[in-house]
């Protein structure tokens, strides 16, 4: 349906504040995901890593940078997201 965003796959590797995304998580983060067509899949990276600074004149306190990767890609069908046989 137009507008909306469904989860296909997702999982979190490491530790961290991330979790796995599902469809209720997307619908709630439309103002954040990429504008595009119906049908189309994308691959979404996400990470989140803690900082800290050399220097404690510019930044006392350690923070986290966050950074968001969409990716688009030609064959989605074709990706296996669980165990696969060749």
């Amino acid at each position: 349906m137009t507008g909306e965003y469904h989860v296909v796959w997702s999982r979190v590797r490491g530790t961290g504040p991330l979790d796995a995304l599902n469809d209720a998580d997307v619908a709630a983060d439309h103002d954040r995901l990429p504008i595009m067509a119906d049908g189309e899949e994308v691959i979404l990276v996400e990470t989140v890593s803690r900082y800290d600074s050399l220097f404690e004149m510019v930044y006392k306190d350690a923070f986290n940078i966050e950074t968001r990767v969409f990716t688009s890609i030609r064959f989605a069908p074709q990706l296996c997201f669980d165990a696969c046989n060749s």
